[in-house]
C-alpha cells in the first residue's frame, strides 16, 4: 500500500508541470480540430447523397456506409491522440524529456492495432452491461404487459406496487454492473496501454492485458481506488467553491451590479472548469503510464527473485565415460625404454633433428677445426 501512495504521489507531483498540461493541450486541440474537420466532410458527404438520391433506399444504404465510415474514423483518431498522449507521457515519467515527435513515431504504426483492441474490449463491455441489466430490462418488459386498458379501468393493476418492483429491480441491475466493472477495472485501466507500449498483435496484446491484470489485480485494483476516491473529493470541493462564490449575487443591491456578478462569477467558473478539466485529463494520463510502469516493474522483480532463489548451474558438458575407466584399459603400445645418455623423456617424445639441421651442425664443425697444412717436401 505505501508503494501505490509512493506511486500516486509522484504523478499528482508530476501533474502540476505546466509543460505538460501545454503539450498534452495541443495534442488534444489538433485531434479535436482534426474530428472536427471529418465530422464537417462527412455531413457535407451526407446532404450531397440526399441532394441527389433524397430518401431512397440507397440513399439509405449510402447513409449507413458514411456513419460506419465516420466512426472509424472517429475510432482512429480518438486512438491517435490517445496513443500520442500516453507515449508523450511515458518519455516523460522515464527520462523527464519533452519530445513529440518521437511519442507521435512510437503511435504511428501502432494506431490500427490499438483500434481493433479498442473495438473487441468495447463489444465485450457492451456484452457485459446489457447482461447486468437483464433483471431491470425483464422487469419492465413485465410492468409495460401488465398494464392494460382493463385493468387500468377495473384498478386491477397495482401501480404503486409495480414502480417500486420496477425501482428495485433497477437498482439491483445497477449494483450488479458497478460490482462487475469493479471487478474488472484491474483489467480496463490495463489494456488501453498495451498496443502503443508492446509491439504486439491485437489479441496479442489482449492476452498480454489478461497476464498483467491477474498477476497484478489487487495493486491495480487498489491504485485505481485511490485515484478514483481522490478525483472525488477535489471535484466535491470544486463543485462547493462554485456554490459558495455564487451566493453574492442575492445581495446585490440592484441589477446592475447583479449582472457584473453573473458576469465575473459565469467567466470564474468557466476558467475553474477548464483549468481542472486540464487537469484531470493530464493526472489521468499520468495514472494509466504509470500502472503500466509498475506492473512491468514488478513482473521483472518477480523474474528476478525467481532466479535469484535458483542459482544456475556452470555448464559442462557430460563425460561420456568414468574418469576411472579412462585408466582402465591397456596401452596398445609399450613406452619405449630410455636410451644410453639416461633421458627422462621417453624416445617417441623427442623431436628428431631434420636433415638440414644436421648438415648445418657438420658444416659448423668443419669450421672450427683448423685444416693443417702439410708441406710438399718431406
Amino acid at each position: 500500500m505505501t508503494g501505490l501512495i509512493d506511486a500516486f504521489s509522484l504523478i499528482l507531483k508530476k501533474s502540476f508541470n505546466w509543460k505538460l498540461w501545454l503539450y498534452l493541450f495541443i495534442i488534444s486541440i489538433v485531434g479535436m480540430f482534426a474530428l472536427g474537420v471529418s465530422f464537417v466532410v462527412f455531413i457535407l458527404l451526407g446532404l450531397i447523397v440526399y441532394l441527389g438520391l433524397g430518401i431512397t433506399l440507397p440513399a439509405l444504404i449510402l447513409y449507413f456506409i458514411l456513419i460506419i465510415l465516420f466512426l472509424v474514423v472517429m475510432f482512429v483518431f480518438s486512438s491517435a491522440i490517445q496513443g500520442t498522449s500516453l507515449n508523450f507521457t511515458r518519455t516523460f515519467l522515464e527520462s523527464g524529456k519533452f519530445d513529440l515527435w518521437l511519442a507521435w513515431g512510437k503511435t504511428k504504426p501502432r494506431i490500427f492495432t490499438a483500434v481493433k483492441v479498442e473495438i473487441i474490449v468495447g463489444l465485450f463491455f457492451l456484452i457485459v452491461f446489457l447482461l447486468c441489466l437483464l433483471p431491470f430490462i425483464f422487469a419492465l418488459m413485465n410492468f409495460l404487459n401488465s398494464i392494460t386498458f382493463t385493468s387500468l379501468l377495473t384498478g386491477g393493476f397495482n401501480v404503486p406496487n409495480a414502480v417500486l418492483s420496477l425501482l428495485f429491480y433497477f437498482f439491483v441491475s445497477i449494483g450488479l454492473l458497478l460490482l462487475v466493472f469493479l471487478i474488472l477495472t484491474p483489467f480496463s485501466v490495463i489494456y488501453r496501454q498495451i498496443p502503443f507500449f508492446e509491439s504486439l498483435g491485437t489479441f496479442g496484446s489482449i492476452k498480454r492485458a489478461i497476464h498483467l491484470a491477474k498477476n497484478n489485480y489487487f495493486r491495480n485494483l487498489g491504485f485505481f481506488i485511490i485515484f478514483f476516491l481522490f478525483i472525488l473529493a477535489v471535484s466535491a470541493v470544486c463543485g462547493i467553491l462554485v456554490s459558495v462564490l455564487s451566493l453574492p449575487m442575492s445581495f446585490a443591491s440592484d441589477v446592475g451590479s447583479a449582472i457584473v456578478l453573473v458576469i465575473i462569477l459565469v467567466l470564474f467558473r468557466i476558467i475553474v472548469e477548464m483549468l481542472y478539466s486540464i487537469w484531470v485529463s493530464v493526472l489521468s494520463m499520468l495514472f494509466n503510464t504509470e500502472v503500466y510502469l509498475l506492473d512491468t516493474e514488478n513482473e521483472k522483480s518477480n523474474i528476478v527473485s525467481v532466479s535469484s532463489g535458483f542459482p544456475a548451474k556452470p555448464f559442462s558438458k557430460p563425460v561420456s565415460k568414468p574418469f576411472s575407466k579412462s585408466f582402465s584399459k591397456p596401452i596398445s603400445k609399450p613406452i619405449s625404454k630410455p636410451s644410453a645418455n639416461k633421458n627422462p623423456f621417453p624416445e617417441s617424445f623427442l623431436k628428431k633433428p631434420s636433415a638440414k639441421l644436421k648438415s648445418d651442425v657438420l658444416t659448423k664443425s668443419f669450421k672450427k677445426t683448423p685444416i693443417k697444412k702439410t708441406s710438399a717436401k718431406k
